[in-house]
């Protein structure tokens, strides 16, 4: 490490500026790849969740539903017990 550190202070001042850059430059790619992937991230969850908001029943009233269709079913079997019996 001393010894890489001894040779970059031994580089010309051209080469040192062009080695700054070159690092800032892939700090920066690698951060502007990090934020890309976490917005990918966020734009799918959000068009997710806009999806559901947009289905024509949510999820309360979709148990509704299926308690309203149990409840007509149990009363058409009522309807044909009761007619098998005359």
């Amino acid at each position: 490490m001393k010894d890489l550190l001894r040779r970059l202070q031994e580089q010309p001042e051209s080469t040192k500026k062009m080695i700054v850059w070159s690092l800032t430059i892939l700090l920066g790619v690698v951060l502007l790849s990090l934020w890309i992937l976490g917005l990918r991230e966020r734009v799918h969850a959000i068009q997710t969740q806009n999806i559901q908001e947009q289905l024509p029943f949510g999820d309360i009233e979709l148990r509704e539903q299926f308690k309203d269709i149990s409840n007509e079913l149990r009363s058409l079997e009522m309807i044909n017990n009761q007619q098998i019996e005359r």
